[in-house]
Parts: C-alpha cells; sequence; structure tokens
C-alpha cells in the first residue's frame, strides 16, 4: 500500500495485492446460474466429485474458442457500488482486473468502504498518478460523483454499476437489518428480530411485519424510496438518463450472465471473470412470498424510478446479448465454458483459508475485509487446473 499525499495520507491499495471477492448471494431465488448447482448445456448435472468437475472443465476449455478482439483494459473505470445488490461480488473481479492489467485501486482515505466527497477522490487519485500509474479505478460503495470523474486520470472512464429489483434489495437489506449487525437501524432487539426471520420461515406470521413501512421504507439512505436512482443518478433527475450514463449495468437476478456478457463485450478472458461465494446468504431470509401482500406493494409503489431502471437494465443486456452475437461470438459457448470453470473453484476453492494453509499462503496478504476481496490465490490455481488459466 502506498501512503502518499498532501496534507493528510492518500492510502492506496497496491494493484499487485488487489484481490477477489466473494458474492453476496441474493437471498431471493435468481434466475442465473449456480456455480453450486451447474449444468451443462444438455440439462446433465455435473457430478459431485472433483476430478469429474475438473475433467468435464477442460473438455470445455479444450473446444472454447472465444472470437478473438482487443481488450478494452487497462483503462480507468468507476464502478458505482450500490448496496445490497451483489456488488461485492462485481468490485471484488474488477479489482482483480486491476491487478491482472496494472491499473490502481483506489481506497477512501478514512475506512475502506465509501467514499465521503469529491476532494477525498481527487486527493488519493493524485497521489496514484503521481507514483505512476496511467489508469486509476474505484469500485468502493458511494453514490456517483461526476464531477469527481475527471481525476481518474485522462479521458473519460468507463462507468459501471448493478441493478437489482427493488423488492429483493429491500428484503435483503430489511432482514439483513433486522438480523445482522446494523440491526440497531430498524430499532429491533436482536433475538426480536431472529425471532421473527424463524417464524416466516416456518410459515407463521411475525407481528414486526405489521410496522414494516414505517419503520424501514419511511427512512433515508439505505433504507429510503428509490435508493438506487440515488446512488447512481449522478446529476440527470430522470431514470433513463441516468441508466444512460453507464457503460455497462450489470444484473443481480442475471449475475453470471452479465458477467460473461461484460466479458466478450471488453475483450477480457474467462480468467479475469471467475468469483468465489462469500455473505451467501441463500434461504436465510424471508422472500417476497413469505411477506404481507400489502408490504410488497408498498415497496412498488415507493420504488417506481427504481422499478424503471431495473426494466432499463433488463433490456440493455437483452440488446448486448443479442448484439455480441450478430458480432460473431458464441455467447452460449461462453456462458457454458464459465459455468464449467466456476465448478472447478468452487469444488477446489469453497474452503480458501483451509486451502491456504495446506499451501503455506499467509491468507492476510491477499485478504483486506470483506468488503474487498479473498481466496485469489486458489482461484488463480482452480483456473489454470480447469484448463482456462
Amino acid at each position: 500500500m502506498f501512503l502518499l499525499g498532501p496534507g493528510k495520507q492518500a492510502a492506496i491499495q497496491c494493484v499487485q495485492s488487489c484481490s477477489r471477492q466473494q458474492p453476496e448471494t441474493s437471498d431471493i431465488v435468481r434466475e442465473s446460474s449456480s456455480s453450486s448447482n451447474l449444468k451443462t448445456s444438455r440439462g446433465d448435472a455435473l457430478s459431485n466429485n472433483v476430478d469429474d468437475v475438473i475433467r468435464h472443465a477442460r473438455a470445455i476449455a479444450a473446444t472454447y474458442i472465444p472470437l478473438e478482439t482487443i481488450t478494452a483494459f487497462p483503462t480507468s473505470f468507476w464502478f458505482v457500488k450500490n448496496v445490497k445488490v451483489g456488488g461485492t461480488t462485481l468490485a471484488g473481479v474488477l479489482r482483480a482486473i486491476c491487478a491482472h492489467y496494472g491499473m490502481a485501486c483506489l481506497n477512501p482515505l478514512e475506512g475502506r468502504i465509501g467514499w465521503k466527497k469529491e476532494e477525498d477522490i481527487r486527493e488519493v487519485a493524485a497521489a496514484a498518478l503521481a507514483v505512476g500509474f496511467e489508469h486509476v479505478t474505484i469500485s468502493n460503495h458511494g453514490a456517483y460523483i461526476p464531477s469527481a470523474a475527471r481525476y481518474l486520470g485522462k479521458g473519460k472512464p468507463l462507468l459501471f454499476t448493478t441493478l437489482r429489483h427493488p423488492v429483493n434489495r429491500v428484503l435483503s437489506a430489511y432482514f439483513y437489518n433486522l438480523i445482522g449487525s446494523h440491526r440497531s437501524h430498524t430499532g429491533v432487539p436482536e433475538q426480536e428480530g431472529e425471532d421473527c426471520v424463524a417464524a416466516l420461515q416456518a410459515g407463521k406470521k411475525c407481528k414486526l411485519l405489521e410496522g414494516f413501512e414505517d419503520h424501514y421504507v419511511h427512512g433515508d439512505g439505505v433504507f429510503g424510496r428509490n435508493h438506487i436512482f440515488k446512488y447512481i443518478h449522478g446529476d440527470e433527475k430522470t431514470a433513463r438518463d441516468a441508466f444512460q450514463q453507464y457503460d455497462f449495468v450489470f444484473m443481480t437476478e442475471r449475475f453470471d450472465e452479465s458477467l460473461v456478457l461484460f466479458m466478450l463485450k471488453y475483450g477480457l478472458a474467462l480468467r479475469d471473470i471467475a468469483y468465489l461465494k462469500m455473505k451467501d446468504r441463500s434461504g436465510t431470509y424471508p422472500r417476497e412470498e413469505d411477506m404481507p401482500k400489502k408490504a410488497i406493494d408498498f415497496i412498488k409503489e415507493s420504488n417506481t424510478l427504481d422499478l424503471e431502471l431495473w426494466d432499463l437494465a433488463n433490456a440493455a443486456l437483452d440488446a448486448q446479448r443479442d448484439s455480441l452475437s450478430k458480432e460473431g461470438h458464441d455467447v452460449e459457448g461462453a456462458m457454458e465454458a464459465f459455468a464449467a470453470m466456476q465448478a472447478v473453484v468452487a469444488a477446489e476453492c469453497s474452503d480458501y483459508e483451509e486451502w491456504y494453509e495446506k499451501h503455506g499462503f499467509n491468507t492476510m496478504l491477499t485478504y483486506w475485509g470483506r468488503d474487498n476481496g479473498v481466496g485469489s490465490r486458489c482461484i488463480m490455481h482452480a483456473v489454470k487446473l480447469a484448463g482456462f488459466g
């Protein structure tokens, strides 16, 4: 890490130590492929036997021939990392791309989570440029500040973000805060929150939900209306104008597909987008069907801009897929190859800490908090083992 900057120290995480993250797997069931239950294009379930998984991946790797394209990287970019949308996963993938392509991954002056003001971005970016980086990137929490983009090196940086259906996002955030480390935001005692979740999972009623609208959606910030729009809109006033600022928009509900389309669009390799699961809360929280209809209706009525953004993102991914196919990319083949590679990553690295210890690595060298990446050494090993290295 470099410690530079006038007045106060500007912290930059060195790109060589950027590491991968694992995804905040959706606690609401999503439609995308899951590396824990991958299937081939023929619909045959992949074997749980690790050797079979590796053999399958190598067979796919031997026949997968991507269309030759020129990569857009290295280049400066800003990934606007929203809250409870799977952004931790994508930030980890993008930080790994920083490491692979020699870009600077900026971190805030204070803490590691988010940017507070434009001046902080200016100072840390200046420090990165001063020590020789030509391309500067952001992939932390923090609302988009258009005027700060000019500090990320020469030219206009690429702009990315990710969206999630507002009902899924609100429920994820609500129950995370109800039983998690931020439960103070809800004003509900820990045990009461856990009892509520347990009751809903058992098909029983929870009296806390009777006040759902009052102590959650009426709030500001992460608990407020149209939170995604507020995070990503910059200076724009409408959902469409806000959306059109972005060069690529990922979707939680189409997670793996988004990654593959991103890879093809920007001339990356499959190894660049490999990831591990983290913060996997699948099945932990109640789903939409467990909630009172009036609560779901209230969420939709309170998040019309976020709903519009979600529709725009779906349409954009469909158009991107069609465009790439017309250019000659084998999208289906890339999806199958990615699934095979991810199966090996999951099989080899699910317990990455044990893998690190077994191979004599110090995990602290590649782990800088839950929101900034883990398991990168094992992921790189697994990708090579699968034949995609």
